[in-house]
């Protein structure tokens, strides 16, 4: 290819990268925000609520947390990866990061939390299962776990935006 053919191909990719980049960050930051609004802001209902009214509180929160997280999370992890091939020979390691920190994210979703926020779902808010507690608070420690790999990714993501590698 000539000096000519090799700069029109680069801005014309330029767009395109300036673009999904520009969304891997905004879905990115959703995702931290969600997680720091969920986790950190929300959090647990208050114990000295009655059981039944945590439970149904729970099962509120799951309804709609369930619909909204895939939203923010798909469009992050296929713009994040979309970004690290078309920058294959110079992603550094905080691209590769943000990759693999959305990766636990997902894991500890569908092998710690997706389980007992479906359970949650099925419980009668009067008479709930022995364990509730027990399952919700193992469930919990793996949450922050997220929360924070979420947060990483994000800040991993702009970082290597900036010129950090």
């Amino acid at each position: 290819m000539s000096e000519s053919q090799i700069a029109l191909a680069h801005l014309y990719r330029m767009p395109y990268a300036g673009v999904a980049q520009y969304f891997e960050l905004l879905f990115l930051g959703l995702l931290a925000g969600f997680e720091v609004a969920v986790h950190y802001g929300i959090g647990a209902p208050p114990p000295v609520l009655p059981e039944s009214y945590q439970i149904v509180f729970r099962q509120a929160m799951v309804r709609r947390l369930r619909v909204l997280a895939p939203i923010i999370f798909l469009p992050s992890l296929l713009l994040t990866v979309l970004i690290a091939i078309q920058e294959r020979h110079s992603a550094g390691r905080l691209r590769y990061t943000a990759i693999a920190m959305l990766l636990v994210w997902i894991a500890i979703r569908i092998v710690r939390t997706v389980p007992v926020n479906s359970a949650t779902l099925e419980w009668n808010p009067n008479a709930p299962p022995m364990d509730w507690r027990s399952m919700v608070e193992r469930a919990e420690r793996y949450h922050v776990v997220a929360a924070w790999a979420a947060i990483i990714a994000f800040l991993s993501s702009l970082a290597s935006a900036l010129g950090f590698y």
